[in-house]
């Protein structure tokens, strides 16, 4: 967050690669509609964490809001995997694959419920 809001998120060559960018104007778009939900989806995806913190500080989101957006979903990523790796992996064995898409959806569904309350919680005309 800190690197894409004080250097920018176009500096290095990598960060020019065609996935890089097409993760990072997916991250912009999602983050414009609901940041809660594009946290905690990245949390469970590998490099899409990188590609959501720099784009968050490189388009200024307040970083009070997405910061504690980030540790409420990091602390529901602990409490997935240890979830995960004590029950889904009893379950299915055999099926890693399986128990990586079931992470994925319920991190959908719990950011965008997230998303929905902050919706309300801060609309214009509540308080």
């Amino acid at each position: 967050y800190t690197i894409g809001r004080t250097i920018g998120v176009d500096r290095w060559r990598w960060s020019r690669a065609p996935r890089v960018v097409s993760m990072r104007a997916w991250a912009k778009r999602r983050l414009a509609r609901s940041t809660a939900a594009v946290v905690f989806t990245a949390r469970f995806i590998p490099f899409a964490r990188i590609a959501v913190n720099l784009t968050a500080g490189a388009e200024r989101l307040p970083a009070p809001r997405y910061l504690g957006l980030c540790a409420l979903a990091a602390c529901a990523w602990a409490v997935y995997q240890s979830f995960i790796g004590a029950a889904i992996a009893r379950l299915l064995p055999a099926y890693p694959v399986a128990a990586v898409l079931i992470s994925i959806a319920i991190a959908l569904l719990v950011g965008w419920a997230l998303d929905a309350v902050l919706t309300r919680r801060f609309a214009p005309g509540t308080r």
